[in-house]
């Protein structure tokens, strides 16, 4: 898993996915809400979509708005799970001779957290 993880981080290939699955969550997201209007205006303007497709039943909008949320949040979930594998990792602490850990940030200047 080690291998896999620095094969992903050396080559940016796990950027990459995060951001397609940002994306795609994000363009769920967009779906959830633009759906329901796209059937709205459908029923509303043209009536000749709605002769050739029949009426939309309201549990298949319902569904489809379920379904979206669903999607999205699991695109996300996935975005954040491989975020902190990738990235989240922490870095390894130092001591100093007397046993002090040193802060990771100041390496250089000498500073110890307390």
């Amino acid at each position: 898993m080690d291998r896999l993880r620095q094969v992903l981080l050396r080559d940016f290939i796990g950027g990459f996915v995060i951001a397609w699955m940002l994306a795609n969550g994000l363009g769920s997201l967009i779906g959830i809400f633009s759906t329901p209007l796209e059937l709205l205006a459908a029923s509303l303007f043209n009536h000749a979509v709605r002769d050739t497709l029949g009426v939309v039943p309201e549990g298949m909008r319902a569904g489809l708005v379920i379904s979206g949320v669903v999607r999205a949040s699991l695109f996300f979930l996935v975005a954040y799970i491989l975020a902190s594998w990738l990235y989240g990792q922490p870095k390894p602490q130092k001591e100093d001779a007397k046993g002090k850990v040193i802060d990771g940030v100041g390496e250089g200047n000498g500073s110890t957290s307390q």
